[in-house]
């Protein structure tokens, strides 16, 4: 198994894809993993002083590091313009609306800085999306993000296939899920799920990476 960098899973590509997608099941690593890499990202000289990190997580799961936390809208845009990262804690009934700000805020950023970028984190991509519908802030994000300069990954236990998500997505990031979740790889990857489960199971919080431009799949050990 190697180890995987944060430029890879959180540094816009204008050769690939805005989307990144990343699942597994509560307890699998996937929170800790984001969270590391977020360190590591924040950290990187890959990323320039108009790099903005917005990590939206209605849950309160993702440990922060250095940057304000909001938790209503009227106060990201100051956050936004001020601070490397942000955390945002929307209120289940701001989710939808706070997402509109930040797609909002970034797209203007980009067209008015040339050398703004952005990671947009969200987690629980469940909350917005379903393999049927998707909001329209995350369809802008994921068809409009790249030539944006705009990074957008998307966590979820439970595999949120849409069809913009599938074909505007570089990386889809596999920690441990349930055979009915793997089954659903199967179908829409054709990854084998008895195979993915028994690699996983090998090293605690370990992951794979599907890498969807190239139909190719890599084993990471625990960050």
């Amino acid at each position: 198994m190697r180890n995987m960098d944060a430029i890879t899973l959180f540094k816009p590509d204008l050769t690939k894809p805005s989307g990144r997608l990343v699942f597994g099941n509560s307890g699998s690593g996937k929170s800790y993993f984001l969270t590391e890499m977020l360190h590591r990202a924040f950290r990187s000289k890959e990323f320039g002083p108009q790099h903005r990190f917005v990590i939206i997580d209605p849950k309160h799961e993702m440990g922060s590091i250095d940057g304000p936390t909001v938790h209503h809208a009227a106060n990201f845009p100051k956050a936004f313009e001020r601070d490397r990262i942000v955390y945002v804690h929307p209120e289940l009934g701001e989710i939808e609306s706070m997402l509109d700000m930040v797609t909002d805020l970034s797209f203007m950023a980009a067209d008015e800085l040339p050398e703004f970028s952005a990671t947009i984190v969200f987690d629980e991509f469940s909350m917005i999306a379903t393999p049927q519908k998707m909001s329209e802030s995350a369809a802008r994000l994921f068809t409009q993000g790249r030539s944006k300069r705009i990074a957008f990954v998307a966590v979820s236990q439970r595999p949120v296939i849409h069809r913009i998500s599938e074909s505007q997505s570089a990386y889809a990031v596999l920690f441990r899920g349930s055979r009915v979740d793997n089954d659903r790889l199967k179908e829409k990857w054709g990854i084998k799920p008895d195979e993915l489960d028994a690699i996983l199971r090998q090293k605690q919080f370990s992951f794979g990476v599907l890498d969807l431009t190239e139909d190719s799949l890599t084993y990471f050990a625990p960050i």
